[in-house]
C-alpha cells in the first residue's frame, strides 16, 4: 500500500500491525473542523484571485488555485497565528457535530423539511430557466502580489510530494488531485 497511490484508504480501521483499532470520533471532528478551514480559506483566495482577474464570478478553477496555494509547504497554511481559534469554532459549529454524530451512527438531529419542497420548486424551473452566459476563465495579472504567489504555489504543487509520515499534507494533495482528475478543463 502506498500513500501517494490515489486508492490508498485514509485510515483503514486497523494499526500497522493488523489489530483493529476503534475510530477516536473526537479526531474525526477535529480534522473535519481543519478541512473546514483549510477549504474556507481556499474559496476566499479563489475570490481574491478572480477579482483580481477582473470576474465578478468564482470559477473552479480559482478554488483550485486557491487549493493548491493553501496545501504547499510555502504558504504556511498549518502556522497560521490564529488556526487554533479557527478549528475550535468549527468544532463547536453544529452542523459539523452532527454531520459526526450522524458518522457515529446516530440519528440526523437536524431533519430538513425542505427537501420535499426543493423536488417540487425544481421542477417548476425547469420549464421557465434562462442561462446566462458561460464566464470564461482568465488568468490573473504578474503586477498582483497574491496572483504572482498563487502562480508560483501552483508550480511549487506540481512538484510538491508530502512525505508519508505528514498525513495530513498527503490526504490534502491526494483530495486535490482527485478532483483534479474529475474536473473537465478546457
Amino acid at each position: 500500500m502506498n500513500p501517494s497511490d490515489l486508492n490508498f484508504p485514509l485510515r483503514t480501521g486497523r494499526s500497522v500491525h493488523g489489530e483493529t483499532q476503534p475510530i477516536d470520533w473526537n479526531n474525526v471532528q477535529t480534522i473535519m473542523a481543519l478541512m473546514c478551514v483549510f477549504n474556507s480559506q481556499a474559496f476566499e483566495d479563489g475570490v481574491k484571485y478572480a477579482k483580481a482577474a477582473g470576474r465578478d464570478v468564482v470559477l473552479a478553477e480559482d478554488y483550485v488555485l486557491g487549493l493548491k496555494f493553501n496545501a504547499v509547504p510555502s504558504t504556511r497554511f498549518y502556522s497560521k497565528e490564529n488556526l487554533h481559534e479557527k478549528v475550535a469554532e468549527w468544532r463547536a459549529n453544529d452542523q459539523l457535530g452532527n454531520l459526526v454524530h450522524m458518522a457515529m451512527g446516530g440519528v440526523d438531529q437536524y431533519p430538513s423539511e425542505e427537501d420535499s419542497e426543493e423536488e417540487e420548486s425544481s421542477e417548476e424551473e425547469e420549464g421557465g430557466e434562462e442561462f446566462e452566459e458561460e464566464e470564461i476563465w482568465t488568468r490573473g495579472p504578474e503586477t498582483n502580489d497574491l496572483v504572482r504567489k498563487m502562480h508560483a504555489a501552483e508550480e511549487e504543487y506540481t512538484n510538491w510530494n508530502p512525505p508519508t509520515e505528514q498525513f495530513e499534507a498527503v490526504a490534502v494533495k491526494r483530495a486535490i488531485d482527485r478532483a483534479l482528475l474529475s474536473l473537465e478543463f478546457p
